[in-house]
């Protein structure tokens, strides 16, 4: 609005004046006479009747430049010290705050010690910035920057970044700061808020005559506990006082979940750490870190390098890829890439791969891992290994990697992570090509329960002997066992479904398109194709809120 009342009021001044110009020169008059301000006032009382409406031309015009000018300085008082803004550029940042303490009496007024006794009974981090009331949604400590947000949003609606040399990883016991308002070089404060309709932050930098008080102490691996009490000399007089608890690094959380939905590298360094505490028994897992982590948001793709170490001495990096899925980030199946940096034991076994060397090194696993004994087990025994992670190769080749739960009704029942849940699935005996314990040692699979020689002598000696009673006919039939006997209603009205390509809405509401590729008596299997693999799905009938056929093309 303001643009527009000064292009039309410049317009119409201009026109007056021309109009005015051209009118003295035909009367052989000058024409700077009615440029220049009032030289010309004589010429137009002789001529009011023919000259009094580009008079009012001229001054029409003055009014609306007048106006237009008020309206800008009061959309943007800045203008006044910054007439470059009138052009849309802005300094970077405004720094405020004297350099002599004793100048800046609100940070040694008595408002102050009023400000910081906290009256209410909110001991959250709150108080005063810019104008405007805050209360923090988020801190963060990273890189020797102590972050406050108010908002959730990539860029927050008012934040407070204190420019601190912390780190966070060598705060084991409670640490405590203190900057005075005569301090030499403290710390820089950054006050940064989004006004409305803008795009980008304005921020303001105080770099000395504040007070500062900061405690901080480690609640966990990646969260920190502490207090803050910041009194700011500003012209609005901020403050934030209160307790808080920061993050270490940039996970996002849905209450006391990860957000595995979250767009960055530390959620897919925790996914891949949850990945890889369900690949090795129970406390072999010593440590992991993490290296060349990359997230490529177009594509949905993602890839790092963890260095595992374990108990036994041994040590590898695992390439780890990961694929965006309903339910949030997730480790790629087949992904993993494993190149051994030091063997279990002393370390007179270490070796290095380098690179071409990535084929001695499989053969040497292959070698170590043909060394170890088989384990001999039926396929009912193989529930003996519950809570065991198993490497399983399918007929059809496909490798993956899962947690034994037990074996029912002929199904060995496994579960595998997938982003920050388990998923379980069943397994036939004629799907299983090979099977391998985590540590490298191969699963034979028998026919029947393995019994000892004596045993299978004496079984084979019994089963060729005549019975006296072999010609006579058994006393009595054996009736079947039932097997779920007779299918309830709600299992036969899904059995249409099997192999066909449905959407199920549950009972929780979720919805999920897939196929139908089992029902059995108590349940149906949905399959869910995600990315390059896929995930099942177990729905008990009273789950099921409702059922569609998919048309397929």
């Amino acid at each position: 609005m303001a643009g527009t009342l000064l292009v039309l009021g410049v317009t119409l001044l201009l026109l007056g004046t021309v109009l005015l110009a051209r009118d003295a020169v035909s009367r052989g008059r000058s024409s700077l006479m009615m440029v220049l301000p009032f030289t010309g006032a004589d010429h137009v009382r002789s001529h009011w009747r023919e000259l009094w409406w580009q008079v009012l031309l001229r001054i029409v015009g003055a009014c609306l430049v007048i106006a237009g000018v008020a309206v800008t300085i009061a959309q943007d008082p800045l203008v006044i010290k910054e007439p470059q803004r009138l052009a849309g550029k802005t300094s970077a940042a405004v720094v405020e705050g004297s350099q002599v303490a004793e100048m800046n009496s609100f940070a040694n007024s008595e408002e102050v010690i009023l400000r910081s006794i906290r009256l209410d009974r909110n001991p959250d981090l709150s108080g005063s910035i810019n104008g405007r009331e805050f209360v923090y949604d988020r801190v963060q400590v990273d890189k020797g920057i102590i972050t406050i947000q108010q908002g959730e949003g990539f860029l927050a609606d008012l934040e407070v970044r204190v420019m601190m040399d912390i780190n966070p990883d060598e705060i084991n016991r409670r640490q405590e700061w203190y900057v005075q308002p005569g301090d030499d070089n403290p710390p820089e404060i950054h006050l940064s808020e989004l006004p409305a309709g803008e795009t980008l932050p304005v921020t303001r930098i105080i770099r000395s005559g504040y007070r500062l008080d900061l405690q901080m102490a480690r609640l966990d691996r990646n969260q920190l506990t502490g207090f803050m009490q910041l009194i700011l000399p500003d012209a609005q007089r901020s403050y934030l006082s209160g307790e808080f608890t920061a993050f270490t690094n940039n996970l996002r959380y849905e209450g006391d979940s990860v957000d595995l939905t979250y767009d960055h590298t530390d959620t897919l360094e925790y996914v891949a750490t949850e990945y890889l505490d369900t690949q090795f028994p129970e406390k072999m897992l010593k440590s992991v870190s993490f290296r060349d982590s990359a997230l490529r948001s177009s594509s949905g793709t993602g890839s790092t390098v963890a260095r595992v170490t374990l108990s036994n001495g041994r040590i590898e990096d695992r390439l780890l890829r990961f694929e965006r899925t309903d339910v949030g980030w997730a480790v790629s199946h087949g992904s993993r890439e494993v190149t051994v940096i030091q063997e279990a034991g002393d370390g007179l076994r270490m070796r290095t791969v380098v690179p071409g060397d990535e084929d001695r090194s499989a053969q040497q696993e292959t070698e170590q891992a043909e060394a170890l004994e088989p384990l001999v087990l039926s396929f009912t025994e193989l529930g003996t290994l519950a809570g065991r992670v198993l490497d399983i190769t399918r007929v059809d080749g496909k490798q993956e990697q899962a947690s034994v739960l037990d074996v029912k009704r002929g199904k060995l029942r496994l579960e595998k992570m997938v982003g920050n849940g388990m998923v379980q699935f069943s397994l036939e005996e004629g799907e299983i090509a090979t099977l391998a314990l985590a540590s490298g040692q191969p699963v034979r699979l028998t026919g029947e329960a393995a019994v000892s020689g004596e045993d299978a002598a004496a079984d084979t000696a019994a089963a060729q002997a005549p019975t006296a009673n072999e010609a006579e006919p058994e006393p009595e039939a054996i009736a079947p066992e039932p097997s779920g006997a007779v299918l309830s209603e709600e299992i036969l009205a899904l059995k249409r479904y099997q192999g066909k390509q449905v959407e199920i809405t549950g009972v929780d509401g979720k919805v999920r398109s897939g196929q139908v590729s089992a029902v059995t008596d108590t349940r149906l299997q949905l399959t869910v194709r995600v990315g390059s693999g896929q995930l099942e799905y177990y729905y008990d009938p009273k789950e099921v809120a409702d059922i569609r056929e998919l048309d397929t093309p």
